[in-house]
């Protein structure tokens, strides 16, 4: 028998907690059913001297929502009730994550108990998004649950398949940094050391950069512990000016700015505008609450901000496409399509196909930004190694040839 913990509600809405010993989280809720309790959260209870379970820090991965969303949606199409799905759901996530299962199992308890789907996901801001539960709401008062969760699924899919090409354009560049990071402390706390005794008997003159190497080797192995705390301490500067409002602004504002850079996160922030906001038009969310919604998910505070600022114009009576003519975030072509799609009454069509556009812009700056980092990458290379060579190997080249 394993130990559970629970909490629950009665037919008055009164809530209760405990614990409870059973052989399976069914048979808890079987249980908690005879004494008229209504399971919201079923939680298995850690041994005696654990913490925590390792299953409470894992993330829901956004794949893991893709495939939820998916199959829900065929589920409920197939005339399976929403608690039946998730129950369904719940027991195919529990080997691959349970902190995900039983966030399942607390919605599907939420729903049995009377709470509507939307308001359910609600209570789990971590796992899903005011998006997501914009547009389950607007699918349960539409009727359309079904079709709403299939455009999640595939608004998800795109989203996962954009931080897949960010991540694939940094990890070449991030990967050599970190390497020539690696071998330079190796080279100046072990190579340079073990030469410092040879160098200084020879007593002949040394070049510049291999005193400059001999200097910075003796601080590093003197001081190693001020090394680490600096950084740690930069690390940490670094987090904390990065999460104030000050800090969040200015990053924000200046990494748009950076050339070659700047173009590849406005065409990402492009994407995920006009996509977003596209979904949740199609969904029937009305324009100035799918605005109020996308400003949180751009992912940068200078386009929140003059998003922000477009609804408050739309809000006024201002049509979408004038704000965002005026705004110097928004290309000409984002109004000028928009209008159109204003005029023709398919406005959701035209923000889709500017993020076609803009998502094929990403795919070229990837592959453009990949052929010119590849020769920039190899030329620091060079000239590291080139350093090496005129700090350490001339010397002893020298050393050996006076001998």
């Amino acid at each position: 028998m394993t130990q559970y913990t629970y909490k629950a509600r009665d037919k008055e809405g009164n809530y209760a907690e405990g614990s409870i010993d059973a052989s399976s989280r069914e048979q808890v809720v079987d249980l908690l059913r005879k004494y008229e309790l209504l399971p919201t959260v079923i939680n298995e209870k850690a041994e005696k001297g654990q913490i925590f379970s390792l299953s409470s820090l894992r993330k829901v991965a956004l794949k893991s929502k893709v495939v939820f969303s998916r199959q829900l949606a065929t589920m409920i199409d197939s005339g399976l009730s929403i608690v039946q799905s998730l129950k369904i759901l719940s027991e195919q996530e529990r080997k691959k994550n349970k902190k995900f299962s039983e966030i399942i199992d607390a919605i599907a308890a939420e729903i049995e108990g009377g709470t509507s789907f939307s308001a359910a996901l609600k209570k789990h801001p971590k796992v899903f998004s005011p998006i997501y539960v914009s547009l389950v709401e607007s699918g349960e008062i539409s009727g359309k649950l079904d079709e709403v969760l299939d455009r999640l699924a595939t608004q998800l899919e795109k989203d996962y398949d954009l931080r897949k090409k960010v991540k694939g354009a940094m990890m070449y560049p991030t990967f050599i940094i970190i390497a020539m990071v690696f071998a330079a402390g190796i080279v100046v706390t072990f190579v340079i050391p073990q030469l410092k005794t040879l160098f200084e008997e020879s007593k002949s003159e040394l070049p510049v950069i291999t005193k400059i190497l001999l200097k910075i080797s003796d601080f590093m192995v003197s001081y190693w512990w001020v090394v680490i705390l600096g950084l740690i301490g930069a690390v940490a500067g670094v987090r904390y000016f990065l999460k104030s409002k000050f800090g969040r602004t200015f990053w924000d504002g200046f990494k748009i700015k950076i050339p070659v850079l700047g173009s590849f996160l406005k065409n990402i922030y492009m994407v995920r505008f006009t996509r977003t906001l596209s979904t949740l038009i199609s969904s029937g969310l009305p324009i100035l609450d799918s605005l109020k919604i996308v400003s949180d998910t751009v992912g940068n505070v200078i386009y929140k901000e003059e998003i922000e600022s477009v609804a408050r114009k739309v809000e006024s009576g201002v049509a979408l496409a004038t704000p965002l003519e005026e705004s110097k975030l928004f290309p000409t072509m984002v109004s000028h399509m928009i209008e159109v799609g204003e005029k023709t009454g398919n406005i959701d069509k035209m923000l889709a196909r500017l993020a076609s556009f803009f998502d094929n812009e990403v795919d070229n700056t990837v592959a453009a930004l990949s052929t010119l980092l590849e020769p920039i990458i190899l030329l620091v290379i060079a000239l590291g190694v080139g350093v090496f060579v005129g700090a350490v190997l001339l010397p002893i080249y020298q050393l050996a040839s006076a001998m």
